[in-house]
């Protein structure tokens, strides 16, 4: 074997190399924004068991009310380290956001701690 073909068998494997790592980084990302749905979907079933344990009160005023009556173990903590946001709008009605790596059709503004505004949002379903 040459050199010239060692060179180019070495180019190959490294083109493969780095087309593998980018698809292996968007499938990690994905699977994080699969975990926040999964959270922010178990806070929602936690939300509506408190409305409908506290008709009078409605919605709480922040999460951890939720704690550890109506949420298994602790609140949900998003796996990058950004933050989940609550918002009681009145004892009716809320909006709970996040934000997603692989991009939202939502806009929450800037409340999530991360790069950019929160931009996936789930509402109570009465709304």
């Amino acid at each position: 074997m040459s050199l010239v073909e060692i060179l180019i068998t070495v180019t190959i494997i490294g083109i493969l190399a780095s087309i593998g790592l980018i698809t292996m980084n968007d499938q990690v990302k994905r699977s994080r924004d699969d975990r926040r749905r999964i959270h922010l979907t178990k806070i929602q079933t936690a939300l509506e068991t408190y409305r409908a344990s506290n008709l009078s009160l409605g919605y709480p005023a922040n999460l951890n009310q939720l704690e550890p009556l109506y949420i298994d173990g602790a609140l949900p903590i998003d796996p990058s380290s950004y933050t989940y946001y609550y918002r009681r709008i009145d004892e009716n009605s809320y909006t709970l956001c996040a934000y997603l790596e692989t991009g939202g059709q939502d806009d929450c503004g800037g409340n999530c701690s991360a790069p950019g505004n929160c931009n996936f949002e789930i509402k109570n379903p009465s709304l």
